[in-house]
């Protein structure tokens, strides 16, 4: 083989590769919250999904007309959330609300948004853990003691891969310890004493079914599954996120952050106004799909220091 061959054949799987990491996916998502092994409550979201080399946008409409439908972006580092204002207060003027944060999947706030991007979208931290000899990931849901994610806590996990880098098993593991914070914000660390003092499987996310896309193998039925202790012996479900995609095609999008159109108003925690022992966030409104970028949003950041007495 000729060196040009070669080089072509080189570029031309680069580019497939390329390719393949560029894709918009449809689907559902449910929810579903157990006590004592009884179903307590569900709901259901249809979503899109579309993904390019670490760049994704996530769309939710939800099946029930009471709750709002919500949309996701990432992109450069930072996530953009935005929420549609079901029921105004009487002469509100804001028709969403949103939020921006340097983080790189959504929290755990029951649309199940976090579980699409591990599902989907998770090709380079899964890469980066698959690399790792500490195996160790932050936990997908909210934590017992609520500071444990400020100081950025992190699990044990076994990891096991699908063709093209997305998780296929994701197992979190505690180690015997129960963690958790009262509600005076009194922390507490206890040690099970019974079958659980060895560890347990806090949650587990499980690939069922797959499909193929461009040398991908994507998840078509998946779910989040946690646990929680009953007593120091045994465990019982506490929730179950279940994604199930429908079908997956080009990339059907151009822009990755949310569009919306109307009025917002947004809390972006990407930069603190620090005011003796408060901190503030950064707030603004925008209308019609427009975010603050650059010089734009650092015009308001200045403003609002100024505003707090921070800067002069």
């Amino acid at each position: 083989m000729t060196f040009r061959c070669l080089f072509l054949l080189l570029v031309g799987l680069l580019a497939h590769t390329v390719q393949a990491q560029q894709f918009t996916a449809h689907g559902t998502v449910t929810y579903e919250t157990f006590v004592a092994g009884d179903r307590q409550s569900g709901s259901e979201y249809g979503f899109e999904f579309s993904f390019d080399n670490g760049r994704y946008f996530i769309g939710l409409n939800p099946t029930d007309s009471n709750l709002p439908d919500i949309r996701f972006g990432f992109e450069a580092g930072a996530l953009y959330r935005i929420q549609h204002v079901l029921h105004p207060s009487p002469g509100a003027v804001n028709d969403f609300a949103g939020n921006v944060q340097a983080r790189e999947w959504p929290q755990d706030d029951g649309t199940g948004a976090n579980v699409i991007w591990l599902a989907l979208g998770s090709f380079k931290p899964m890469a980066a853990l698959a690399a790792s000899t500490n195996r160790t990931f932050p936990p997908f849901w909210p934590l017992d003691d609520f500071y444990l994610a400020k100081e950025g806590f992190r699990m044990p996990v076994r990891l096991s891969l699908l063709a093209g880098g997305l998780p296929q098993q994701l197992v979190f593991l505690n180690d015997g310890t129960n963690r958790h914070s009262d509600l005076n914000g009194v922390r507490h660390v206890d040690r099970y004493t019974g079958r659980l003092a060895d560890g347990y499987t806090n949650a587990l996310y499980d690939v069922g079914q797959t499909m193929a896309y461009k040398g991908l193998t994507l998840p078509s039925i998946a779910a989040l599954t946690r646990y929680y202790p009953i007593g120091q012996d045994s465990l019982a479900i506490r929730s179950v996120y279940t994604i199930k995609v429908s079908k997956v095609g080009p990339l059907a999008i151009k822009t990755f952050l949310p569009v919306f159109s109307g009025r917002a108003f947004t809390i972006d925690d990407r930069f603190p106004i620090v005011v003796g022992s408060r901190t503030n966030s950064l707030h603004y409104a925008h209308t019609n799909g427009f975010w603050p970028q650059g010089n734009a949003l650092n015009r308001i950041y200045y403003q609002q220091l100024r505003q707090y007495g921070v800067f002069p």
